[in-house]
């Protein structure tokens, strides 16, 4: 189900962090502290996990949301609010369309009160104009963003929406629920209304009702066209779209971020049928103006700040764009440009219709004398006067009656019409925006149909000069740009010359032409035709059809009536969305008058399952990030086997009716009221795998038959049982049809690997099949049945988690062994603590108890497991552990991961670490009889005898060795960051590899760091790159300094270690280095860290000469290389780095 509203999100800053100041203003430090802008961050985004196909891009919404910044104030005593939206565009060409309310709030957090203190007492300029600011005395605001992200380009609605949200969070109003139940219901079960459907919303505080256009009227443009020609004025608005229909660079200029937005959205949507195909960026970041450069055609905006005048009168010396000045109501082009055809007339109609509307427009033309051919024979002459009759009141006070006009009223067929408003065949429609009967849609719909009907007139024809081509689809897109697919020498011999200046070069625009390749596909895929392609053709056919023309081809598979009529009969249907409810775990009484926005509860606002429903309201849940397999597809083609030849149909599932008839043969009742599905799942692995004595308090050795048999159940364990898995099914509380669970049953299957033997232990009941099957059943026919089975067995040559990312509130068991021993006769005596992580969800902190082996956790489907965290309380005589590796079996579905680990846990050994985190990777399966067991055994998973830590070999590189490591690393993961993001976020396991893995980034940053570090002379034990960074700590807190340009990144970098040191006590050097990095990758400042540490006085005595931080060659090449990492956003594991 497509939902309206994709993420809602909260941007601001928080006194958690250290306040960073924007570029956008020159010399912003000689400005006071509340003159200033500071760099947002998302405070709040609800989902937590990303859509798929529509990532959640942190950094271009804090960018968009606040483009300015943040700003304070004090001691406002009204504070305003401000609505902007904006567009992001994605690589795999999706668009995001966000909707922010900007506000200014009450600070309640002392820290950054005494942060912006601080840096006020330390400004040096002029503050006898304003008396400082005082928190004693004086109140701090700061302005703070909500934010709304659609697939859709909805604005209205969305602006309400922020509007009441505001009100009942920071505006004094006070809901009847939780802020949190309107999101959720917002977020979760708001659909996308279907085309010609009206639906409404509950807001915090009215109802919210917006109409989405059928399939016979324009596309959406929520946006004000009243504004936008009271703004611009239709000359101008005239000669932008000819610049864009000609593709031009056009770059729109204002001081207002909304402004941009608007007429980049009207002018884009006259444009239609036509597709504007190229660069599109209404909002500009500052950062980006280079890309005006760009030789290619584009439409940008450009935010024009009143103060800083460089960068404008800049962009006014530049002849090649046409620029258009929105704030002024000026449009400069270049000289040489064409004129429409016909242009006086589409002025006429157009200002006749403004009049009309009463619009304000500045440049609102006088109405030409329209002139014509008064002879009424031909096709040319009959479609101008079709197209030029006018008898609207506001226009017959300038225009007289013409012979012209007489010879249109006698014509045979000629409807009255308005202009090009309503050109025969073309019927008005109500408005169809967030007010359908609102003057501004009314107008809206009037000049879009004006400027539709004129492109109507022009290409009335343009099919007779389609060239079609004779070969297949497949040989046409490979060799589509050796053929002539429009006859443009036929087409412009058939104009008036005046008109050939214009058709001559829009003719050879990517405009028109992709407007043909979308034509000539639809004769290849019948009836799925482009929208607009379809609309237009249609608008055609009954425009000739009402003028006595010729009717043209109409486009395959597409019935213009039809489509029409479908569109006029849905006008009328409302669809009232799901009412918001007290969320379950939340109270009535947090309901209250707040006066800052509130922290969410996260708890409460995690996507609910999708549930499997037949109709296409609730279809099944949509394949997630880490999904594999295409179940939805496979589970139609079992819905229609299982239901071949029934003799009486039961039930809306035909698969799950007979497996209740099957467990009813075996005993169980109608409902498998048996125990649950976990319990059952644990009898075969409990009778294996034996538990040591509860008193033993004593890590045992490798070799321990406990140990070995407890492995061996994970690795090796017993054929599942099919009642078992169908009460697994029947207990997952969150399906509530017999749809839903059959499709559950199928994906737990495959992924067990034991579809094929369930259905075969299903289909050998020759018994209830007779009783339920007819002979000629396709599951009664024994050569078809083989086949059936045959098939379904082929599958397990192929590992599945269609079950573990379908259902992600499902209560899932995991069973966490860990392999290790003791450093004194292989003995500890301290208590484990380990937390799994998955794609999705962690499991929180859980301890084993002294004298186990193993612990059983329950929890909510984490997702496929990526990684681990763990450690030890320290606790008796010798904690001290070497883990080897941990094994973590997925009860519930049967996967099995390993992370491996070989280091101790233990402050006196290694790297002192107490607690480690561990990259997990899954044991593949294979099918041992008839069902599926792991590829490895016990010894394989067993180290040998006296295994220890193994000793680093010397390192025997060469610089040139690590800066190509570290460049084909870097290289590496840029690449797939960027690539993964065109269609769906990047799954967490295979960004932790590159990150963190055995060859990933991290480690090749910590071999370029230790090479070439004089180890004997500064550290007396084993050499980690972190006491490095303990030592630029310690010097940098005795006094020592570096040069002024680079202590922001010394302070940047300090900060860091001392908060890595503060918040990770038990965590060991190797992996607080890695911390270390993971941060500076993620806020793009490790290129600045390393020219700071290079330029740390006491760096001499650390390194030999030739190393990368003392030789300025090769921290060049290095931070050329890392820069690379600027240009993608890597988020950081949360298990690694616990929220710093």
């Amino acid at each position: 189900m497509a939902k309206l509203v994709d993420y809602f999100v909260v941007c601001g800053i928080q006194g958690d962090r250290p306040l960073q100041e924007t570029r956008n203003v020159p010399y912003s430090s000689h400005l006071p502290p509340f003159m200033r802008t500071y760099t947002p961050r998302v405070l709040a985004r609800f989902p937590l996990i990303d859509h798929f196909g529509s990532a959640f891009d942190d950094g271009a919404v804090c960018a968009l949301c606040a483009p300015e910044g943040v700003r304070f104030a004090k001691n406002l005593t009204d504070p305003k609010t401000l609505f902007h939206s904006f567009l992001i565009t994605r690589e795999n060409a999706s668009r995001a369309h966000g909707a922010v309310l900007t506000y200014y709030e009450r600070v309640e957090d002392s820290s950054l009160v005494t942060m912006l203190e601080g840096m006020q007492k330390h400004y040096s300029g002029d503050q006898d104009a304003e008396q400082p600011f005082q928190s004693a005395r004086d109140k701090l605001f700061v302005t703070k963003s909500l934010c709304l992200l659609s697939s859709h380009p909805i604005m209205k609605p969305l602006q309400a929406y922020l509007e009441q949200l505001y009100a009942v969070t920071a505006g004094g109003k006070v809901a009847q629920l939780p802020v949190e139940s309107y999101l959720f219901n917002l977020l979760y079960r708001v659909p996308m209304p279907r085309p010609g459907h009206k639906i409404v919303i509950s807001g915090p505080l009215s109802s919210i009702s917006w109409r989405r256009p059928s399939l016979a009227e324009l596309p959406i443009c929520d946006y004000s066209f009243t504004e936008f020609f009271e703004l611009l004025g239709l000359k101008n608005i005239v000669k932008l779209l000819t610049c864009l229909l000609l593709e031009h660079q056009v770059l729109l200029k204002s001081a207002d971020y909304q402004r941009l937005m608007l007429c980049a959205f009207c002018a884009v949507s006259l444009l239609f049928p036509f597709n504007w195909h190229h660069v599109f960026v209404p909002i500009l970041p500052a950062a980006q103006v280079g890309f005006l450069d760009a030789p290619v055609p584009f439409l940008m905006g450009l935010h024009v700040d009143p103060l800083v005048t460089s960068r404008t009168n800049l962009l006014q010396l530049e002849t090649s764009f046409c620029s258009v000045d929105i704030d002024h109501g000026t449009v400069d082009y270049t000289d040489d440009l064409v004129v429409l055809p016909d242009q006086d007339r589409l002025l006429t109609c157009v200002t006749a219709e403004l009049k009309r509307h009463h619009v304000q427009a500045p440049d609102l033309c006088e109405v030409p004398l329209i002139s014509g051919n008064r002879s009424t024979q031909g096709t040319d002459t009959l479609r101008k006067q079709l197209c030029v009759g006018v008898e609207n009141s506001a226009v017959d006070d300038i225009i007289r009656r013409s012979e012209l006009e007489e010879a249109v009223a006698q014509s045979p067929g000629v409807e009255e019409t308005e202009g090009w408003a309503r050109s025969p065949g073309v019927e008005e429609t109500e408005g169809w925006g967030y007010a359908p009967s609102s003057k501004d849609a009314s107008l809206s719909s009037a000049v879009r149909q004006h400027f539709v009907n004129y492109f109507v007139e022009h290409f009335a024809n343009y099919e007779n000069f389609v060239i079609t081509p004779q070969q297949s689809l497949e040989d046409w897109q490979k060799n589509r740009d050796q053929f002539q697919n429009f006859d443009k020498s036929a087409f412009l011999s058939d104009q008036p010359t005046s008109h050939w200046p214009f058709y001559s070069a829009f003719l050879e625009s990517t405009l028109f032409s992709g407007f043909i390749d979308e034509k000539l596909l639809s004769q290849w895929k019948a009836g799925e035709a482009s929208v607009s392609i379809s609309l237009f053709d249609s608008y055609i056919e009954r425009y000739k059809d009402k003028s006595g023309l010729s009717k043209p081809p109409t486009t395959p598979g597409v019935s213009s009536e039809g489509m029409l009529g479908n569109g006029l009969m849905m006008e009328g249907v409302k669809e009232v969305a799901p009412l918001p409810v007290l969320l379950e775990g939340m109270a009535t009484d947090k309901v209250q008058c707040y006066e800052v926005f509130p922290p969410l509860d996260s708890s409460v606002m995690r996507p609910p399952l999708d549930r499997a429903e037949p109709s296409s309201h609730n279809r099944s849940p949509p394949p997630s990030p880490g999904h594999k397999s295409k179940p939805i597809g496979f589970f139609q083609s079992q819905v229609k086997v299982w239901g071949h030849g029934l003799k009486k149909r039961e039930g809306k599932s035909p698969l799950w009716t007979h497996l209740m008839a099957y467990a009813e043969t075996k005993g169980e009742g109608p409902k498998l009221t048996a125990p649950t599905a976990l319990t059952t799942s644990l009898v075969a692995l409990d009778s294996i795998g034996e538990k040591s004595s509860p008193g033993s308090y004593l890590r045992k050795r490798f070799n321990l038959p406990q140990l070995k048999s407890q492995i061996q159940a994970v690795l090796q364990p017993p054929p599942t049982v099919l009642l078992n898995d169908l009460r697994i099914v029947a207990g997952m509380s969150e399906l509530k049809t017999e749809v839903g669970r059959a499709r559950a049953f199928v994906r737990l299957a495959l992924e067990k690997k034991c579809l094929s033997r369930y259905l075969s232990e299903l289909l050998s009941n020759k018994e209830l099949m007779s009783q339920r099957y007819r002979e000629y059943a396709f599951l009664c026919t024994d050569e078809e049945r083989e086949q059936f089975l045959y098939h379904l067995l082929t599958l397990t040559a192929r590992d599945f988690t269609c079950f573990t990312t379908g259902f992600l509130n499902t209560k899932m068991l995991y069973r966490v062994i860990v392999i290790g021993e003791g450093k004194h006769f292989g003995l500890s005596t301290s208590t484990l603590l380990v937390t799994l992580a998955g794609e999705y969800l962690d499991s929180g902190r859980h301890e084993i108890p002294r004298g186990e082996f193993s612990i059983d956790i329950t929890t909510q489907n984490l997702g496929p497991l990526t990684c681990l965290r763990l450690g030890h309380d320290g606790t008796g005589l010798a904690p001290s552990l070497f883990v080897h590796a941990v094994l973590a079996h997925v009860v519930t579905t049967g996967q099995t991961y390993r992370f491996d680990c070989g280091c101790w846990l233990a402050r006196n050994e290694g790297d002192g670490a107490t607690e480690r985190f561990l990259l997990g990777q899954t044991i593949p399966h294979t099918m041992k009889k008839d069902h599926s067991v792991s590829t490895l055994d016990v010894e394989s998973v067993l180290p040998s005898r006296g295994r220890r830590l193994p000793k680093k070999a010397a390192n025997e590189k060469t610089s040139e060795d690590l800066l190509a490591t570290l460049g084909t690393v870097v290289n590496n993961l840029c690449e797939n960051v960027k690539l993964r993001n065109k269609d769906a976020p990047m799954h967490r396991q295979d960004l932790l590899y590159l990150l963190c893995g055995a060859n990933g980034f991290c480690s090749s940053m910590e071999e370029l760091l230790l090479w070439q570090l004089k180890a004997s002379r500064k550290f007396q034990k084993q050499l980690f790159v972190w006491d490095m960074f303990e030592y630029v700590l310690l010097q940098q807190q005795s006094g020592e300094t570096v040069a002024a340009q680079n202590m922001t990144e010394v302070r940047s970098l300090v900060d860091t270690i001392v908060q890595i040191n503060s918040s990770f006590p038990a965590v060991g050097k190797s992996e607080k280095l890695v911390i270390l990095l993971c941060i500076g990758l993620r806020q793009h400042a490790l290129v600045g860290w390393l020219k700071s540490l290079a330029a740390f006085p006491g760096i001499l005595s650390m390194y030999e000469m030739g190393a990368f931080l003392i030789e300025p060659g090769l921290l060049k090449q290095a931070t050329d290389i890392l820069s690379q990492t600027h240009t993608v956003t890597v988020k950081t594991e949360l298990l690694l780095t616990q929220g710093l």
